[in-house]
């Protein structure tokens, strides 16, 4: 029955038209290549030790591929020529792309009993195929999210016995070749778990397993739903950077519709089980972010591989039946692929892989695999239009995986005295000699048919034979379906011989139980039966334990990278052990890479651990300000590196800190730009998207432009921030990327630039078409298989199906919501009201979807919702709103809960307003105190807010009395001469939009809180501008201890201040200092911008003239750090670098220009106080360090600096401007006429006009007539000040002009000695004829609110 290579000349007429029509194609076959295939695993890692027998004697991988390459210098030179003549069989062993698109996102969040994750649809197109791929996801660093748990728990134990190589371990996108691997923040291996899931039963399930548990346990109804079961598995993590173009992330999609198309091939390829996202943050899939993926597959006990090693460890062979079981396995894979044409199988010792789970062989491909006909086409449609030349490379493939399972076949049959690579030698010299004309006579050892023919029994191995046979006539194989279907008529006959088989030995074994006991107690096993049994229950081998030295993983790690895998491993689910593993890695020389990444895995494990009840926008701040710590460690790399790890990092820090840090933004422009300059000089050998002006570049560079704009943004630099997300804008545009979501992320930076640059125009424009771009990608429906007509899986056929579309809650990214907000905000600030209403209702409904009613982000859209309301007068929506948040609240107090959210107060504040001027005057004060109460537990209360709060409280108990003594008297709550009564709402309500927090009318400026301290303040007062300093002191410490026992707030941190001002001289240089650090962190806690600056600021620069008069030099060097930090903090929250520029042409903006035009100019002034105080600080500066060698001078140095600091004009002007804002009703601005004062005060004018510097003291009529000469004058004495004036006013009526001359030098020269000296100041005003006469009274608190 066999083929014998003498006989040649009676075949050759039967091959002679398929040698001619090879010949051209098929000459010298990479003998190189095709050991590599055979030898060496799918990734080409040479560095593993594992070893191959060579007629019984151990040769490692290097030494084989070195014999190769000195034996065949030639033939690399030829096959390199192919290349460029047939691309297939030169690209046969690389790895494949696939051509995918990604054009919508879906994520659902899925809670019940027992989980909680998220169910992401991702809807994809090939060619003309449209699916929906489905995978999960999981929020590892909220507590809350269940999916399943993994075990073991360490990385030790699950990496002891793994020795696969991941499958998609290589990824292109920050490597310059597709070849190098990515294995830094991920595993190497496959990982061997155990993923424990909790699975929900059905009815008939719980019946059935009813029937069998005993009756005790009929009671557990809820527990018996879900039953915990688990899975013994392979994992691999790989990094997901690009949702869209990532060639990695694209192949799995791929291999995901794969396994929905074909289902009936799980019994011959490797399949992904499981697909989960580990999100760290939650899912923003519109931005550049860096997600880890965890892929499960079926337990995977051994390869070929491994059960080569074994048999040759012990010196033995598969039985006869045990080899047909193995080569009918191998050849069901090649005919059940290629049936549904796919192609480039791949078969090696390293691809095919024992299930325990399916008992058999499967084959794993993720890496090579195509598919010839589309998915969802008909192929006997899809093959008559297929192009030739498509038609012949899948051809090739399936002869090359034809004749691969041929030499694993006659290979396996004698594993002892044969060697595979010889066997792939002698049938390519065989169908070499083929292809000649006049082909040689081959000695029986080069005979490849006379080799199988030696083999296999023309009787037993019948089948096989014959399968050989057809392999070998197939050289000439023009129709692979014709073949196919031959084939099926050999594996049938040979499926059948082995059942006859397994027959007679379940009969043999039944009658010989006692024989076979003895057989498996003896010294002498009978291999052939113990494989054959194993092979047909469970496995072969136990190879974990019987082969310990070939199962287990031998790569050896240092204690660094062993703890530094354990911290990746605990930080999959971020288990408790996480912070064990981290304490250890930093007691240990790290790397600078890995160091930087471990320090990042411990940011998202501090927020898991430490911030379970904040939000996520709270969380995400937090995490963006500890990314510092790992900027000041990765700038210390440098930046001319192209190292995947490196810009991976630098990648991730950009994602998560929202400075976006200029430094590291240039680092990772100048490494991408480094491997940009070497993919240019290998474009050739790269493919089109991955080369040097391919569609990954392009996406890398509009990412670092738009970093760029966000960066400057940051800094309040508008004008360059526009600069660079218009660049990237527009190259979008020249190269055709409207339809990706990162021209969506683009066009929404842009609008926020614009808004904050106040173009609400230009932000509603790119708001609107960025709006269009999310509603594409992020839609709120998807479609469903519609399976209500299918009773069984068998009739199942994804080529019918139908499909429905149901709605969701889309949950893929909150930037969709950002958009709705901003687009809100741009309309209102267009005044366009009813659009920017419907905006913001659209984002609280996206918001909704994540978070709860409470959550600042869903709060902060209600009371923008509310302001609108409020200036739209609408009563009624607005009470919807507060009744809505009312009522649950009352639940909420009642259950016992409590809100500690600054923004839950102000909400609370509005809620009581709304109810005060709906005349519910009970439940305003409830809200109103409620609102109190949950400021004190923000940790945000203070002496100002709480003068507010009792205010406001003592005016809604004044109208309470009011109604009550009318309903008393039988009279209406409101009569109809009540002018609140016409009060609209806006008016009522309006200023509490205005500020951070809330103002009070003038009139309600008297509080119990002022009443309590106020009067001591201002006798303290008094008594320091008359020279009182002693009892000042006194007074000082009195009322000191008095704010001792209540908060220390910003009150407190005043009158410490003017404490310490007036007893420097009295205190030891300790004391002093202890004190100053006490009333910076008060100023530092409750003060704000420029009003903090400047107090901690003084205090520090009187905390340096302390240590100039100790002659302490390194303690004054160490505090200037200090100056300097506050110094660079003023400065840069202000950004005075960029300023307007005189060319009309370019408009810049900056932060301080825009405070100006939103009409905060009064922060503008109290910024002149911080800037003279740094003026003086670096003149100091200087004569310090001029005076550094003559230190005898450092005591008067830091005299007279310390006095400059106190009796500043700036300061000065500070103090009493805070001093009158806070204290009182005495800063009055009235306008007086001149010509009509009362003759009487002739002689206090004659002294004002004598002292101009000195302010002018007026009591006369405040009427105003027509005349021209009116003043505007700013009364900012003491309350004492002006008794004593009056009296002296008085005293001098009747005293002559020379007695007034006297006493008046005499008050000028004990003013001159005075040490605080008050600034005086007056303002004319002319043309005044036509206004009437108005009383200002300045705002007692417009300084000390938070702005």
């Amino acid at each position: 029955m066999g083929i014998c290579g003498s006989k040649k000349s009676d075949k050759e007429a039967g091959i002679q038209l398929q040698i001619e029509k090879t010949v051209a194609e098929q000459k010298q076959l990479k003998i190189e290549e095709e050991l590599q295939v055979q030898h060496t695993t799918r990734r080409s890692i040479c560095n593993q030790q594992s070893t191959l027998n060579t007629n019984g004697n151990q040769v490692t991988i290097h030494q084989t591929e070195q014999e190769v390459q000195k034996s065949e210098p030639q033939q690399a030179k030829a096959s390199k020529k192919k290349t460029k003549s047939t691309k297939d069989d030169a690209n046969y062993y690389r790895r494949s792309d696939h051509v995918l698109t990604v054009f919508s996102l879906i994520v659902e969040l899925i809670q019940d009993d027992q989980k909680k994750y998220y169910s992401i649809t991702i809807g994809t197109k090939i060619k003309d195929c449209v699916h929906y791929a489905h995978v999960n996801g999981i929020l590892i660093t909220q507590a809350d999210f269940d999916l399943f748990h993994l075990k073991p728990d360490t990385f030790k134990e699950a990496n002891s016995y793994s020795r696969i190589p991941t499958f998609f371990s290589t990824d292109n996108y920050f490597n310059i070749d597709k070849e190098s691997p990515n294995s830094f923040i991920s595993f190497e291996n496959l990982l061997n778990v155990e993923r424990i899931i909790s699975l929900k039963q059905y009815q008939m399930k719980l019946k059935k397993k009813q029937s069998v548990i005993h009756e005790q346990n009929a009671n557990q109804k809820n527990q018996n739903d879900y039953i915990v079961t688990s899975n013994l598995e392979m994992l691999e993590i790989i990094t997901v950077v690009d949702i869209e173009q990532q060639s990695r992330f694209l192949n799995v999609l791929f291999h995901l519709i794969l396994q929905h198309y074909h289902q009936n091939l799980d019994q011959y390829l490797v399949f992904i089980t499981n697909t989960t996202f580990l999100f760290d943050i939650p899912p923003q899939f519109d931005q550049p972010n860096m997600y880890r993926l965890a892929l499960f597959y079926d337990k995977l006990s051994y390869s070929l591989k491994d059960l080569q090693q074994i048999l040759l460890k012990d010196k033995s062979e598969l039985s006869n039946t045990l080899h047909k079981k193995l080569s009918l396995n191998l050849i069901q894979i090649l005919i059940g692929c290629y049936e549904k044409y796919l192609y480039r199988l791949n078969f090696t010792l390293s691809t095919i892989f024992y299930v325990p789970k399916y008992k058999c062989f499967k084959i794993e491909s993720f890496g090579r695999m195509k598919i010839l006909v589309q998915f969802g086409q008909n192929p006997e449609v899809a093959l008559k239009t297929l192009e030739e030349k498509k038609y012949k490379a899948f051809v090739k493939s399936f002869k090359k995986d034809l004749f691969a399972i041929v030499d694993l076949i006659i290979y396996f049959k004698k594993v002892q005295s044969q060697n595979l690579r010889t066997i792939i030698t002698i049938r390519k010299k065989y169908f070499a000699n083929l292809k000649k004309e006049h082909g040689e006579i081959l000695d029986d050892e080069k005979n490849y048919c006379l080799l199988a023919e030696k083999v296999f029994s023309h009787n037993s191995d019948r089948y096989l034979l014959e399968f050989i046979k057809m392999a070998i006539y197939s050289y000439d194989l023009a129709d692979v379906d014709k073949f196919i279907q031959d084939l099926k008529q050999v594996v049938e006959s040979l499926r059948k011989e082995l059942y006859e088989i397994d027959f007679q030995q379940d009969s043999k074994q039944m009658d010989q139980q006692v024989e076979q006991q003895k057989l498996s107690n003896s010294n002498s096993v009978d291999l052939d039966d113990l494989n054959e049994a194993k092979v047909m229950e469970s496995f072969p081998v136990n190879i974990c334990e019987d082969y310990k030295q070939i199962a287990q993983n031998k790569s050896k790690l240092s204690e660094i990278d062993q703890t530094y895998m354990e911290i990746i491993y605990q930080s999959l689910l971020y288990s408790n052990r996480f912070q064990a593993y981290y304490e250890k890695f930093q007691n240990l020389q790290k790397p600078i890479f890995q160091n930087c990444y471990v320090e990042i895995l411990n940011i998202f494990y501090f927020i898991k651990e430490q911030n379970r009840e904040d939000s996520w926008q709270e969380k995400l701040i937090r995490v963006s300000q500890k990314m510092d710590k790992v900027i000041d460690l990765i700038k210390k790399v440098k930046d001319d590196s192209v190292d995947n790890f490196h810009i991976t990092l630098l990648f991730q820090i950009m994602t998560l800190s929202q400075k976006k840090p200029i430094v590291i933004l240039n680092q990772l422009s100048k490494c991408i730009s480094n491997q940009l300059k070497q993919k240019m000089q290998m474009d050739h050998r790269l493919r089109s998207q991955n080369q040097a002006k391919g569609l990954l570049e392009q996406k890398k560079h509009v990412m670092l432009q738009v970093w760029s704009a966000l960066s400057y943004l940051h800094s309040d630099n508008y004008f360059q921030a526009i600069s660079k997300i218009q660049k990237a804008i527009g190259f979008q545009l020249k190269n055709q990327h409207q339809a990706s979501l990162s021209y969506g992320y683009s066009l929404l930076v842009s609008g926020e630039i614009a808004r904050l640059s106040l173009a609400p125009i230009s932000a509603m424009l790119n708001l609107e078409m960025s709006l269009v771009i999310y509603n594409q990608f992020f839609p709120q429906y998807k479609q469903v298989e519609d399976q209500s007509d299918i009773a069984d899986k068998s009739e199942y056929n994804p080529f019918q199906i139908r499909y429905k579309d149901v709605s969701v809650k889309n949950l893929a990214t909150s930037n969709k919501a950002k958009v709705e907000f901003l687009l809100g905000m741009s309309y209102f600030d267009m005044h366009d009201q009813e659009n920017s209403l419907s905006c913001l209702k659209r984002a609280q409904e996206l918001m909704l979807r994540s978070f709860h009613i409470y959550a600042e982000e869903v709060v902060f859209l209600v009371l923008q919702q509310l302001q609108i309301h409020v200036l739209q007068d609408d009563i009624g929506h607005a009470m919807n709103i507060a009744l809505f948040y009312a009522n649950d609240m009352n639940q909420q107090y009642r259950n016992g809960k409590e809100f500690k959210k600054k923004i839950i107060s102000k909400l609370q504040f509005i809620i009581g307003s709304i109810f005060e001027f709906n005349g519910q005057y009970l439940s305003a004060i409830r809200f109103i105190e409620r609102s109190n109460r949950t400021l004190t537990y923000a940790k945000c209360n203070n002496f100002v807010i709480q003068m507010h709060y009792q205010a406001k409280k003592i005016q809604i108990i004044s109208k309470l009395k009011k109604a009550f003594i009318r309903i008393k008297s039988k009279q209406q709550v409101r009569s109809e001469e009540d002018l609140s009564l016409f009060q609209t709402l806006n008016e009522s309500l309006g200023q509490t939009f205005q500020t951070l927090y809330f103002k009070q009318p003038i009139t309600m400026k008297t509080s119990v809180s002022l009443d309590k301290f106020g009067k001591q303040i201002i006798h303290i007062q008094g008594l320091m501008r008359t020279d009182g300093q002693s009892k000042a002191i006194k007074l000082l410490g009195d009322l000191i201890k008095a704010l001792n026992k209540s908060k220390k707030d910003e009150i407190y941190g005043l009158v410490q201040d003017k404490y310490l001002i007036l007893s420097l001289d009295k205190l030891s240089a300790k004391e002093i200092e202890a004190q100053i650090h006490s009333v910076i962190e008060i100023h530092d806690r409750y003060l704000q911008f420029p009003l903090k600056q400047h107090h901690v600021l003084k205090c520090q620069l009187i905390l340096l003239s302390i240590f100039m008069k100790q002659k302490s030099t390194n303690q004054i060097f160490e505090h200037f750090k200090n100056i300097e930090q506050t110094i660079e903090e003023f400065q840069n929250i202000l950004q005075w670098k960029q300023l307007s520029s005189d060319n009309e042409e370019v408009q810049i903006q900056n932060k301080f220009e825009t405070i100006v035009k939103r009409g905060s100019i009064a922060m503008v002034y109290q910024i002149a106080n911080v800037t003279e105080l740094i003026e003086q600080f670096n003149k100091f500066k200087k004569k310090l360090i001029e005076n550094l060698q003559n230190r005898e001078k450092f005591v008067d140095l830091a005299n007279s600096f310390q006095k400059r600091v106190i009796n500043s004009q700036a300061f000065q002007k500070l103090l009493q401007t805070k001093q009158a804002c806070l204290l009182g009703s005495y800063s009055q601005v009235k306008i007086i006429n001149e010509g009509e004062q009362d003759q009487q005060q002739q002689p206090e004018i004659l002294i004002q006009r004598e002292t101009p510097q000195k302010l002018q003291v007026i009591e006369a009529s405040t009427e105003v007539d027509g005349k021209e000469n009116q003043r505007l004058v700013f009364d900012l004495r003491s309350l004492d000040e002006i008794i004593v004036e009056k009296k002296l006013v008085h005293h001098r009526k009747g005293q002559t002009e020379e007695t007034l001359q006297k006493i008046e030098e005499t008050n000028e020269a004990e003013k001159m000695k005075k040490s605080h000296k008050r600034n005086e100041s007056e303002m004319t005003f002319k043309n005044a004829a036509k206004k009437k006469k108005i009383d200002y009274k300045m705002n007692p608190f417009q300084s000390t609110l938070k702005k």
